[in-house]
């Protein structure tokens, strides 16, 4: 499955040099979630700011090629399923995976990096300083989980402070 979802990812990859978010996962959720299948937290919290904020289209496919045509793309640290990557930095494919998403910031160059749980700070700090731009901006928000409104609206919150920081998506 997780060839299947990152062929699906491929397919909203900006083009080369436009990149302009970079948000980072851990992994896809368990289950059948994606963000890009427009199935997940992350996507409806994403989306809920763009609409507001940036007149993103709410139809979630016109949503999704909006968001690439925005030079906003979503990658995880692990292509699994519901993997904990952070809980095992060392290991071999975690650290591959630092090193992917470090070529992806040195060779497109993002206005900022954006890390979509707390605890893969440390991934995604190693990730920008392994770069060949190790001064992009980075920030790690709260993940937005399902069952708390906190959560989610802190995600928002955090997440509309950084496109207008950034003035994204204009």
């Amino acid at each position: 499955m997780s060839g299947e979802l990152e062929r699906l990812r491929a397919e909203y990859r900006p083009a080369h040099g436009e990149l302009e978010l970079l948000l980072l996962g851990e992994s896809p959720p368990p289950g059948s979630g994606f963000f890009y299948l427009a199935r997940s937290t992350i996507f409806t919290c994403t989306r809920r700011v763009l609409v507001e904020q940036r007149d993103f289209p709410s139809d979630p496919g016109a949503f999704l090629r909006a968001f690439a045509a925005a030079g906003f793309f979503l990658d995880d640290f692990s292509p699994r399923r519901g993997d904990q990557p952070a809980s095992r930095p060392a290991d071999a494919d975690v650290r591959a995976s630092v090193a992917r998403i470090a070529d992806t910031i040195g060779a497109e160059a993002p206005r900022v990096v954006v890390g979509v749980l707390q605890r893969i700070e440390r991934l995604v700090g190693e990730a920008v300083e392994q770069s060949q731009r190790p001064d992009t901006p980075w920030i790690c928000l709260p993940f937005p989980n399902w069952r708390s409104d906190g959560t989610r609206k802190a995600f928002e919150s955090a997440l509309r402070r950084v496109i207008e920081d950034f003035s994204l998506g204009v």
